[in-house]
């Protein structure tokens, strides 16, 4: 048996409680995972063959096939087309198409279901949770679906795999284009896995889910997974990639043709996930009986929201995004091109153990570490964290080249708490941000929301002319502001004050390097003072081993949760055996690699 991975972990390590309920329900699916992705199954309890002429084809039509297969069979499919609609009853099946002519043990393509504009094409209903499929080989097209998804809809806790399959050019007056997975008249959760390069292309839902719309009605969550693939070029009012209501969604897709990219939203470009979702992009993980894609990011890029999350869009207090080693890339939207977190959603971007950030500039290599990057709002803000205790951690990841419009106040990161609500907060953590171009301030907090920078490196951005400081608090209604927090971090930006506040200024700049210290505020044990990076006109800010940052900072109230941005321990002295930890996102522990940006 190949080994299977389980993605459900990673979310049940995630950064909010509601993550657990997640994942005990996840944990009652490992056995049918394992069932439905093992080799060992056995075979086929029979086969039939489906095409044109008689014998040796079993049957002309796919439906009378469907009709008149035992439990366990398998449907083999000439190239067709097949005209639907299909509907499966409460048996489990395997379809395989692509074979030139019946009686051929091998296929050589794909077969074409369609629904000639006028059905959902196929339909796999399982009412009491029995039910398997796998479908390979097969291009489902010019579906419509009415209620249902118009190009693959699947209903009831039921497993799918799906292998080789291309869903395009199908569409849905309510949810889900190309694949609608909702919950039939029980509460079990569906376990669906696309593989080997499974594709949902150019399909469009007036409501929610262009690609794919996952609907959960409580009960065990549905869990599906886009191992090996790509959703891209959908459309629909909310979540023109995916839409996840109280549902799993884990991608594991990154690489050439791969990913979630170029889909089109009113809110949530790529992926809009509300109702307790646990979302996750994985870029280290092996896939599910396939090599997967451990040395690339997995991607979430080029996706555009006319309003809202160009990237990602989350709702809701139970509801978790988490990326890591993913590259969220060239998003556009009004407000929040790559992350908008409102009303309790939690955020976590994050790199896995085992990756080196040295790839990330050397042509035709996708970066293996986590990074925002040129992502571009029309008006405010790249990164929202905002509302009823909105929570983001952001951790070793790049965010850079992201740009904001011309509005007045358009930060890179926005952190926003209502008066008298339950404070939003933002962590980051060996974070380095650079190069962004920004109308007025770089990260702002509103109201009571809470703000810790934490042995990062913040430097060479472009900020509008008008700016008051690199990071703002704005206080309404003589609302108390929180903390923000900076220590062990270097902030670099000659000509602009790190910090400033409309009202009580309660920032907190401990053992940190900055341009210098004429800011308000509580300083202690910092310098003003040239960090020495190595080459910051290359984008290499690791610093030289005569930088003031080094051995610069003992372990203090907020000792570093992770090594540093190429994964290096971190407080290891090399000259300060007393304060042995460097500021910054860089520990200069290993100067032979000092070119890692750039090899």
């Amino acid at each position: 048996m190949h080994r299977i991975i389980r993605p459900w972990a990673l979310i049940t390590l995630g950064l909010c409680g509601g993550l657990a309920h997640a994942g005990s329900a996840l944990d009652r699916v490992q056995e049918r995972a394992e069932r439905l992705l093992s080799n060992d199954r056995g075979g086929p309890s029979e086969i039939l063959y489906v095409g044109p002429g008689g014998a040796p084809c079993d049957h002309p039509d796919f439906d009378d096939a469907l009709a008149a297969a035992a439990p366990g069979a398998e449907i083999r499919l000439t190239f067709g087309p097949f005209s639907g609609p299909f509907v499966t009853g409460e048996k489990s099946l395997t379809v395989v198409g692509g074979f030139s002519a019946c009686g051929e043990p091998t296929p050589v393509g794909r077969t074409n279901l369609v629904g000639n504009d006028a059905s959902t094409v196929l339909s796999l209903l399982s009412a009491d949770g029995s039910a398997s499929f796998e479908l390979r080989n097969l291009l489902i097209e010019d579906g419509r679906g009415a209620s249902l998804a118009g190009g693959l809809d699947i209903r009831g806790g039921i497993n799918v795999v799906l292998r080789n399959v291309l869903i395009r050019l199908s569409n849905s007056a309510s949810d889900g284009g190309g694949i609608r997975v909702a919950h039939s008249n029980n509460t079990d959760g569906a376990l669906v896995v696309l593989l080997n390069q499974t594709e949902l292309i150019d399909n469009v839902a007036s409501s929610k889910g262009g690609g794919l719309a996952c609907l959960g009605n409580g009960g065990n969550q549905h869990v599906v997974i886009l191992d090996n693939g790509r959703i891209i070029s959908n459309n629909a009012g909310s979540g023109g990639g995916v839409y996840a209501r109280n549902c799993t969604f884990v991608s594991l897709a990154g690489g050439e043709n791969q990913g979630i990219t170029d889909n089109l939203a009113q809110n949530g470009g790529g992926i809009y996930a509300t109702g307790g979702s646990q979302v996750a992009l994985d870029g280290t993980a092996p896939g599910f009986l396939t090599p997967g894609n451990p040395e690339d990011s997995a991607l979430l890029a080029g996706n555009r929201a006319f309003s809202d999350g160009g990237g990602v869009y989350l709702t809701g207090a139970t509801t978790t995004f988490r990326a890591v080693d993913a590259d969220i890339a060239a998003n556009e939207a009004q407000d929040g091109a790559a992350i908008y977190s409102i009303e309790g959603a939690g955020v976590t971007v994050e790199r896995g153990p085992e990756t080196d950030c040295r790839r990330f500039d050397s042509p035709g290599s996708p970066p293996p570490c986590s990074r925002i990057r040129g992502n571009v709002s029309d008006q405010f803000y790249t990164i929202l964290v905002a509302g009823d205790g909105a929570e983001g951690r952001i951790s070793q990841t790049f965010i850079h080249d992201n740009q904001t419009g011309s509005s007045i106040n358009s930060p890179l990161i926005r952190i926003y708490s209502d008066v008298g609500g339950e404070s939003s907060r933002l962590e980051l953590e060996g974070v380095v941000i650079h190069d962004n171009n920004v109308n007025l301030v770089l990260v702002e907090t509103w109201n009571d929301s809470f703000l810790e920078v934490l042995w990062s490196t913040v430097a060479d951005n472009v900020l509008g002319g008008m700016s008051p400081a690199l990071f703002q608090t704005w206080v309404q209604n003589g609302a108390a502001p929180e903390q923000r927090i900076f220590y062990g971090s270097i902030i670099h930006q000659p000509g602009l004050p790190v910090a400033d506040s409309t009202d009580s200024q309660n920032s907190f700049f401990f053992c940190s390097i900055a341009q210098d210290l004429g800011f308000p505020g509580q300083i202690s044990q910092s310098i003003a003072a040239d960090p020495e990076f190595l080459d910051a006109a290359a984008n290499n800010y690791h610093v030289s081993p005569e930088s003031p940052a080094v051995d610069f900072c003992a372990e203090g109230s907020w000792p570093p949760a992770y090594p540093d941005m190429d994964g290096q321990t971190r407080g290891t002295a090399t000259t300060n055996p007393g304060t042995p930890f460097d500021a910054g996102a860089d520990e200069a522990l290993d100067r032979i690699f000092a070119d890692r940006f750039l090899d």
